[in-house]
């Protein structure tokens, strides 16, 4: 007993002496259970909280929407289906809002629940009350127009659609909404909302109304639930097939409805349309007859207006005659008067004339006057000039004269012309006697004649006397010009004034002559219309008996008039309305024989954007952890093996002591098995523990960016936890075991004494002496230490490896996925918008739909085609362009490896490289693709970068060969610059060909939220590697440093410092970091490989290039990581006491 708890408490202190190890095993345990529990069980968390919420709302597990609407017959029709439990039928609508005036979105309106009917996709009211009167809705949380949120209290105010110019009904009784709630729902997961046929063409925001809201007279879609299918799991395989059993029953009902309801329609229509016609028959009839009383009665009155008209011409031919005398009277005097007019105007013309030819005279006489005195101005000025310049040139000559005056005259270099010129100037200068002109010219002359040997200053004042002179000269000249231009100018500008004075006085004589003539003609007319007025005057005493006639019959007239007038109005709009009415009937018979065949649509929940996007991202999460928390484990397990394999290392000595004193075996195994075990116990509860809550926690917070949901279900998982636990144990208890049998082998004695230290062996680097000998004593060692110990070598290689190839691979994942959006939509496609239609476009419909707008477009055909290998079938796009050189101008066709570009050639397709992969084609094979139920083989000619989605391009060429007619182009790609954007997004959204629209920003923004989500995942993957790699780091390092106590001890004795001695050992673990990190490093870019692989999803390939950052970042962590080892280790460094390396014994 004394033995057992001696044993007991050995173990104990053992615990305590090797606290950091056994608290790294645990953390590491902990760590990789956590993980690997945790990952694992967040996509199932994920789908299990979605089908919680989704079945308390009573989520729809089938909805029919029908092209037809439905009436009560199809309703019992459903309800009678095998499989079908609740069925509740309802409206819905899509209308372009606005609150606030805002731009417009999109809002999808549905109805609420009648009384009675069951309630599925149950609104869960969020905030304010549910709609309890006319005029009044709620919204989803989080609906936003134009980027602000809606909130209780706002409009909603409907917008109507045009169409041929006619604003068509919106489908509501009101034309605004009161927002009084806002709700969640579980039919509305993502933010995603859907697409629509109007505005942008994606649903902005939803909202539920009272049914009786709906002018509609037929529901125009159907909700159900499917018997037992709330007790299944909606993401299980057995949940899929109960609910497609039922879609199926319901699809083979929709054959024998949709016929049924049609001819209800077309009866019913016909029906009505022939009571409409009858009536508007009998309608024309008598509006026909009303129509024809009036225009006789019309016709009665104007006859006997005729008759009094008679009379009463009569009466005015009298009137007539004598009319006639006075006007040939009044003609005469109208001549006379015209001819005075005319002279009257003759003369003020004259008059005008004469004064216009004086006013000019005088203004050229003014103008002449003017020039005269600006000539003379200048001439004044000249004069002034002139006068400067003389007293500048004599005062210069002055200067000059006193300057020669100064220069000897003895010299004999000296001309004798110019010392004589010299002499006379110095006499004049003397003498102050002023030099005559021709002196002056004389000795400039001379001096001229010996400028080179003159001082400068008599040079430069030479050269000023002689440009002032010319100047002088020239100003003197044109003075004399200007004297003699200005004397021209005052002789003509006499002339001028004489010539104007005579013509003004012939003027005045002749204007007074041509008054006197005119003033006697005037006369005589005033005599002459004396006498005609006074002829007038009895005319119009008799006239005015037939004015009194006139003015009866007038009314009478006015009245028959009106009367008219309301017969031809009435006429006029009783034949609109009749036209109308017959239009009308018309349109009504083509609608009713247009009347489509009809179709039901039934779709089950993966047909529900939220829904489905919900089920893909659990699925690619679930892709994502089938790998990652595996890797991580086993990194995980391999540290706990080597860390208790190096541990039973260090107890050899113990172990022997242990096997002298007696203990057997199973006791001394039972020591170490206990050591391992309860770290990893611990760790295996704590970590799941952990794992099971807080990772499914950040994982489902991250795709609540995207998802409108309640708080996450995060059970504890057994069954993951007990294989987590079963894989430590056995790893670990195992790697136990082995070890201590191991030692176990040998005799007490030999366990009693250490090992002998290995013997020193030649290192690669001894060879090559030129590196060899420039290392110090230390670098030495530090490099025979790392290759003697091989085995701690490859372990902790091998560790620093593991980490760092994790790091490097959440790090690519991040990256392969960031790039896709900007690979795909940015580079790859070129253009910004593109537009489908049910009919397709032709040339000059994309010409006139896209006037004026200066964009670029590409008409294609785009439709799903079937290809098939090895007995899969694979859904892919089947896009063929109108003129292959144009489109790559739109698209890029190039090699992901290299971006080498990609001919479109016309014998052969591109396929998308993630499409090349799954059919196993390469260039040169033959691949075969359904259209329309028919086969077609065509020949492979390049594999191109894609991302999104799996396509074949085909050039029209081709396509005619293989199908035998020319593609239909049903989609428009087009480019337009920024400053055109707007105008081409308008002309493609308000087209009524157009089915569908989309903006590829647009596109890529959402395609990018989706997977910012999974960016999240990866994000705390990293994190966890990150912890992972300082754990593995500091108990590698640890271990290594326990083990060599006596090594470093001895170096201690021998004076080393303890910097020297820290230098030594963080030397090589800085090494093996940076030896695990270039293998890590590779073994990153091959478990990115494989990790891509796996995780992708059906329709998109990931990218496979990971950036250079990413290399750096990860290396960088793991040294930092190594360098924060260090100086935790630093500690226990310091502490190794000397003494130990005295003792015999460990």
């Amino acid at each position: 007993m004394v033995k057992m708890k001696s044993f007991t408490k050995d173990i104990l202190r053992s615990v305590r002496r090797s606290q950091s190890r056994f608290l790294a095993i645990f953390g590491i345990v902990a760590l990789g259970a956590g993980f690997f529990c945790g990952l694992n069980a967040a996509g199932t968390d994920m789908r299990d909280t979605t089908d919680v919420y989704c079945d308390n709302a009573s989520m729809m597990d089938v909805e029919i929407l029908s092209t037809l609407g439905f009436s009560e017959d199809d309703l019992k029709a459903i309800e009678n289906v095998e499989g079908v439990q609740d069925v509740m039928p309802g409206y819905r609508q899509d209308v372009s809002v606005t609150i606030n005036d805002s731009d417009e979105t999109v809002a999808r309106f549905h109805s609420l629940p009648e009384d009675g009917d069951p309630e599925l996709n149950t609104p869960v009211l969020v905030e304010g009350r549910m709609p309890e009167k006319e005029g009044e809705c709620v919204v989803g949380t989080g609906s936003t127009i134009a980027g602000a949120a809606a909130q209780v209290g706002d409009q909603l105010q409907l917008v109507s659609e045009e169409k041929d110019g006619e604003e068509t009904d919106t489908g509501l009784q009101a034309d605004s909404y009161t927002i009084v709630g806002l709700v969640e729902t579980p039919y509305y997961l993502s933010f995603s909302l859907g697409t629509s046929s109007i505005g942008s063409g994606r649903v902005g925001l939803y909202a539920y109304v009272l049914p009786e809201e709906f002018t509609v007279e037929f529901y125009t879609d159907v909700l159900l639930t499917v018997d037992g299918a709330r007790d299944m799991n909606a993401f299980s395989s057995e949940y899929e097939d109960k609910v497609e059993t039922v879609t199926g029953r319901l699809e083979d009902l929709s054959e024998t409805q949709v016929p049924k309801r049609r001819e209800d329609l077309v009866g019913s229509a016909q029906e009505e349309l022939d009571e409409a016609t009858k009536e508007y028959e009998d309608q024309k009839e008598e509006v026909t007859q009303q129509l024809d009383e009036a225009e006789q009665q019309l016709k009665d009155g104007w006859e006997e207006l005729t008759e009094q008209t008679k009379t009463l011409e009569d009466a005015k031919e009298e009137i007539e005659t004598n009319e006639k005398t006075l006007q040939d009277t009044k003609e005469q005097l109208a001549d006379g008067w015209d001819q005075y007019d005319a002279g009257k105007e003759a003369l003020e013309q004259n008059r005008a004339e004469a004064e216009e030819a004086l006013e000019s005279a005088r203004t050229q006489l003014e103008d002449g006057e003017t020039e005269y005195e600006v000539q003379y101005a200048t001439y004044e000025t000249a004069v002034e000039t002139l006068s400067q310049q003389q007293e500048q040139l004599e005062t210069l000559t002055q200067q000059l004269l006193k300057v020669v005056a100064a220069i000897p005259t003895d010299s004999p270099d000296i001309p004798e012309e110019v010392a004589a010129a010299i002499e006379l100037i110095q006499e004049r200068v003397q003498s102050g006697e002023e030099p005559s002109d021709e002196e002056l010219d004389a000795w400039l002359s001379a001096l001229e004649s010996y400028e080179e040997k003159l001082p400068q200053e008599v040079v430069d004042l030479l050269t000023m006397v002689q440009d002032m002179e010319n100047t002088y000269s020239e100003t003197q000249a044109k003075l004399e010009q200007a004297k003699s231009e200005l004397a021209t100018a005052k002789q003509q500008l006499e002339q001028a004034r004489q010539t104007y004075e005579q013509q003004a006085a012939s003027a005045e004589d002749e204007l007074a002559s041509a008054e006197e003539t005119l003033q006697a003609s005037y006369e005589e007319l005033r005599a002459g219309d004396q006498a005609y007025q006074d002829g007038l005057l009895a005319l119009m005493q008799a006239k005015e008996e037939v004015t009194d006639g006139e003015s009866q019959l007038e009314e009478a007239r006015a009245t028959l008039e009106e009367k008219q007038k309301e017969w031809e109005d009435g006429k006029k709009t009783a034949e609109e309305e009749l036209q109308k009415g017959a239009e009308e009937l018309e349109d009504a018979q083509k609608q009713v024989d247009e009347i489509g065949e009809g179709e039901w649509y039934v779709l089950d929940r993966d047909s529900n954007v939220g829904f489905a996007s919900m089920k893909q991202d659990s699925q690619r999460l679930d892709s994502l952890c089938t790998v990652f928390p595996v890797i991580f484990f086993l990194v995980a397990v391999l540290v706990v093996l080597t860390t208790m394999t190096r541990y039973v290392e260090e107890e050899r000595v113990l172990i022997g002591t242990y096997k002298a004193l007696g203990y057997s075996s199973g006791r001394i195994l039972s020591k170490y098995l206990w050591y391992a075990s309860v770290p990893t116990l611990l760790g295996c509860l704590i970590g799941p523990a952990i794992g099971f809550f807080a990772l499914p926690q950040v994982v489902w917070n991250a795709y609540r960016l995207m998802y409108t949901v309640p708080d996450l279900i995060s059970p504890f998982w057994f069954d993951i936890a007990l294989m987590a636990l079963l894989i430590f144990l056995i790893s670990t208890l195992a790697a136990t075991i082995f070890a201590v049998l191991d030692h176990l082998k040998e005799v007490p004695a030999t366990l009693m004494m250490p090992r002998a230290p290995k013997a020193g062996k030649h290192v690669l680097l001894e060879h090559i002496p030129f590196i060899w000998k420039r290392l110090s004593f230390t670098r030495k060692v530090t490099v025979r230490n790392l290759f003697r110990y091989k085995k701690r070598l490859i372990m902790t290689v091998t560790g620093i490896t593991g980490c760092t190839a994790l790091l490097l691979t959440g790090f690519g994942i991040k990256d392969s996925i960031s790039d896709i959006v900007n690979l795909e939509y940015r580079e790859l496609a070129t253009y910004q918008y593109e537009a489908t239609t049910e009919d397709g476009f032709t040339s000059d419909q994309a010409d006139s739909l896209l006037a004026g707008t200066q964009a670029e477009y590409l008409r294609s055909r785009t439709v799903m085609v079937d290809c098939k290998t090895d007995g899969d079938t694979y859904s892919v796009y089947l896009m063929v362009p109108e003129d292959t050189e144009k489109t790559t101008q739109f698209l890029t066709f190039r090699t992901r490896e290299g971006h080498n570009p990609v001919p479109f050639e016309q014998d052969g397709v591109l396929l998308s490289e993630k499409l090349s992969n799954k059919l196993g084609v390469q260039v040169g094979d033959t691949i075969t693709f359904t259209e329309d139920d028919k086969h077609y083989d065509v020949k492979v000619t390049g594999v191109v970068e894609h991302y999104i989605y799996d396509y074949i391009y085909m050039a029209p060429e081709l396509y005619e060969k293989v199908t035998g007619h020319a593609p239909s182009m049903n989609r428009l790609m087009v480019s337009a610059d920024d400053d055109h954007k707007s105008v081409v997004e308008g002309a493609l959204k308000s087209s009524d060909e157009i089915t569908t629209f989309a903006d590829i920003e647009q596109n890529a923004s959402d395609f990018d939220r989706m997977l910012q989500s999974l960016n999240y995942v990866v994000l705390v993957i990293i994190l966890c590697a990150g912890m992972l790699a300082f754990i593995v780091l500091y108990n590698l390092t640890n271990i290594n440093v326990t083990e060599r106590q006596r090594e470093i001890a001895t170096m201690k004795v021998l004076g080393f410092t303890d910097r020297e001695v820290n230098a030594y050992v963080y030397r090589e673990t800085l090494l093996l970091t940076l030896i695990g990190c270039v293998f890590g490093l590779i073994l990153g870019v091959v478990l990115h490989g494989f990790v891509i692989d796996t995780v992708e999803i059906e329709s998109v390939m990931f990218g496979h290039t990971v950036k250079v950052l990413s290399f750096v970042i990860s290396a960088v962590i793991t040294w930092l990581f190594s360098l924060i080892v260090d100086r935790v280790i630093d500690r226990k460094l310091k502490k190794i006491n000397m003494v130990e390396s005295l003792k015999s014994v460990d």
